[in-house]
């Protein structure tokens, strides 16, 4: 036993060697129904029980070793000190977490193979690493959620998930787990698994946020080099409604523990605030797109997917100009007086000038549409 410490205890990974010892306890209480107290059905409530428990301690340990290599991962991935990015009192506990499973105990359950409970054979470590490798797949869905739920200016923490799921996936391998190859779990997570198209379930999002969020609601800003959004904007913003309905029915569904969110993402809590701060709202609301968002979009989206991606934005640029721009160009011509013309400054003053345009272009400035607040 590894010591009284309640039902809410870590289990003692360190001691994985001897973990399915107790399960010779079944052995015995079968062989005890059957032979001694001669009950069928008392015998089919042990066996019922046995198997739930090597179900759930292969779900326990999946989750267990999963966390481990995302925490791994994260370490790996941080650049410079790590303490510099965390405040110091979660220094301890995310130093203590890299050290949650020996490497004896990766080993052992990695190695462990089959295992025998009332004469059936499990495949203990296939098992495990089925599990694990959901566990993989739930993390990339997650990300894609969290990216359509929040748009563009989430790039950046999509690509961090995706970068860090594929380390701890490499890590994983390396340490002798029977996975899929990354890029087929990727696939299917992005819904890109047709080999006649180039589109993916991110690549549509993409387009879909470029078209309906970015091109109307943002201007550039050549000194921030970042698309900002404005005080005012003439149309509605993009709500997400869909998305982020999909995003809760998501995590009613598979955060059942409250380390679960953060597993999923990098391992632990600590990492997670550290790799992931949530956004204030003052940068959510004024920042939506910068060269980093575009790099880290471009590092997932792949470069086979940039020509459709700058085809759309060129297409979507005409569009604009040809739908949008020109039209309300003639329209604000025809408002015009015909006969305005340019005085001279010298003979009339600045003021003067100014004077005589805003007489000359008083009806266009009442014009509801162009009040900008």
């Amino acid at each position: 036993g590894g010591g009284g410490g309640g039902g809410s205890a870590r289990p003692r990974l360190d001691f994985f060697e001897h973990i399915l010892i107790p399960l010779e306890l079944y052995n015995d209480a079968c062989h005890r129904a059957l032979t001694v107290l001669k009950k069928e059905h008392l015998y089919r409530e042990i066996e019922c029980e046995a198997f739930l428990c090597v179900e759930q301690m292969a779900r326990l340990c999946a989750k267990r070793l999963y966390a481990h290599f995302k925490v791994l991962a994260s370490y790996s991935l941080m650049a410079g000190t790590f303490k510099d990015f965390l405040p110091p009192s979660d220094v301890p506990s995310v130093n203590a977490a890299q050290g949650t499973i020996s490497s004896r105990a990766v080993e052992v359950l990695l190695r462990l193979g089959h295992c025998t409970i009332l004469g059936q054979t499990f495949h203990f470590t296939k098992n495990v690493c089925g599990r694990v490798q959901q566990l993989i797949r739930k993390s990339l869905k997650y990300a894609i959620l969290r990216y359509e739920a929040s748009g563009l200016s989430a790039a950046i923490e999509l690509s961090q998930i995706v970068e860090n799921t594929r380390t701890a996936h490499h890590l994983l391998c390396q340490a002798g787990a029977q996975l899929l190859d990354f890029q087929t779990i990727w696939d299917k997570a992005n819904q890109a698994t047709d080999l006649t198209s180039f589109s993916s379930r991110l690549l549509k999002v993409t387009l879909v946020e470029l078209t309906v969020d970015l091109w109307p609601n943002t201007v550039y800003h050549s000194t921030a080099c970042a698309f900002l959004r404005p005080p005012t904007t003439f149309v509605p913003p993009h709500t997400r409604d869909e998305e982020r309905a999909n995003l809760r029915a998501f995590e009613a569904k598979n955060l059942l523990d409250p380390d679960d969110r953060a597993m999923l993402l990098f391992g632990n809590k600590s990492l997670s605030k550290a790799l992931c701060p949530p956004p204030s709202h003052k940068d959510k609301d004024a920042v939506a797109f910068t060269q980093q968002h575009a790099s880290a979009l471009v590092s997932v989206l792949g470069h086979p997917s940039l020509p459709l991606l700058l085809q759309h934005c060129q297409q979507r640029g005409v569009d604009m100009m040809r739908g949008m721009v020109i039209p309300y160009v003639q329209k604000v011509r025809e408002g015009v007086h015909r006969d305005v013309k340019l005085p001279s400054a010298s003979d009339y003053t600045v003021d003067g000038v100014m004077d005589y345009f805003r007489v000359k272009l008083h009806d266009l400035e009442q014009y509801p549409s162009l009040d900008c607040g």
